[in-house]
C-alpha cells in the first residue's frame, strides 16, 4: 500500500486588543497597544486608523495623536502563510477632553471699612456642563458655584481660589485680597510730665510745651495729619 504524507500548517488567528481612556488637553498620551504579539513565522501586519487615516509603519503600538476630541483607534492584524491569511480587527475611543477656560481675577488691598469689588472670573465663554467653584485660604466656599464672587471685608490676608472644571478638566484663578484694620487713635496729652487721657487745660507759657499724642501702635506705620479748630497743622508727627 502506498503511503502519502501532508504538511498541514496552522496559522495562528491574531487576538488584538484595544483599551480607551480619556485625557485632558497637554496630558502624556500613552502609546496605545495592539496587545498581540506577532508569530515571527507568520509575517504578521499591523494596520492602524485614526478617525479612519492610515498611520504609517508596521508596529505593535503607536503613539496617539493629541487631537481634542472623541478620537476612534482601530488596528488589523493579520497572519499570513502560503497564500493564506487570517485578520482580526480591534478598535478604542480615545478621548482628549479641552481645558476650559478662566478669566482672570486680580490682587487688591482694601481698608476695613472698604467694600471689596467683586472677583470675576469670567470667561470669554462659558461651555455646556462647565462648573465653578470657590475657595478661601484653602476651604471650599460652600454654595459658590457661579464664575463672580463678592469677598468679604476680612481683616487678614485672604487668598481666594476659584476653579473650573469641564468634563474632569481643571483651571484655577488666583487673587490675594489684603484688608488692612483702620488705625483707631487715641489723643492723650502730657502736661510737666503728666499724661492726660482727657481734655487738659495749660498755659500759654508753659514749658516744656505739652505734647498732643496720636497713641497708636506702632505709630511709625502710619501717616498723620493734625488739624486744630479745623485748620490743618504743617510741620507734625505722631
Amino acid at each position: 500500500n502506498g503511503t502519502t504524507t501532508a504538511l498541514v500548517t496552522e496559522i495562528e488567528n491574531p487576538t488584538p486588543s484595544l483599551t480607551g481612556s480619556t485625557y485632558c488637553d497637554g496630558d502624556f498620551i500613552a502609546d496605545i497597544n495592539s496587545n498581540y504579539t506577532a508569530n515571527g513565522q507568520f509575517g504578521t501586519i499591523y494596520a492602524w486608523t485614526q478617525n479612519g487615516i492610515s498611520f504609517a509603519g508596521n508596529t505593535q503600538t503607536i503613539a496617539p495623536q493629541n487631537v481634542i476630541g472623541a478620537n476612534t483607534y482601530v488596528v488589523t492584524v493579520t497572519n499570513s502563510f502560503g497564500g493564506v491569511t487570517c485578520t482580526q480587527i480591534a478598535s478604542a475611543l480615545v478621548t482628549i477632553n479641552p481645558i476650559p477656560d478662566i478669566g482672570v481675577i486680580s490682587n487688591a488691598t482694601y481698608c476695613l471699612d472698604d467694600t471689596p469689588a467683586a472677583l470675576d472670573a469670567t470667561p470669554t465663554s462659558i461651555v455646556l456642563g462647565q462648573t465653578f467653584s470657590w475657595t478661601l485660604n484653602g476651604t471650599v466656599i460652600a454654595g459658590e458655584i457661579l464664575p463672580v464672587y463678592n469677598p468679604a471685608s476680612t481683616v487678614g490676608t485672604n487668598v481666594y481660589i476659584v476653579e473650573t472644571d469641564l468634563n474632569g478638566c481643571k483651571k484655577t484663578a488666583t487673587a490675594t485680597i489684603i484688608v488692612n484694620p483702620l488705625p483707631t487713635p487715641a489723643l492723650s496729652a502730657t502736661v510737666k510730665g503728666e499724661l492726660f487721657i482727657d481734655n487738659v487745660t495749660f498755659c500759654l507759657t508753659e514749658t516744656p510745651l505739652p505734647q498732643i499724642i496720636a497713641g497708636l501702635i506702632n505709630p511709625n506705620d502710619y501717616t498723620y495729619n493734625w488739624s486744630l479748630n479745623g485748620a490743618l497743622l504743617t510741620n507734625t508727627s505722631t
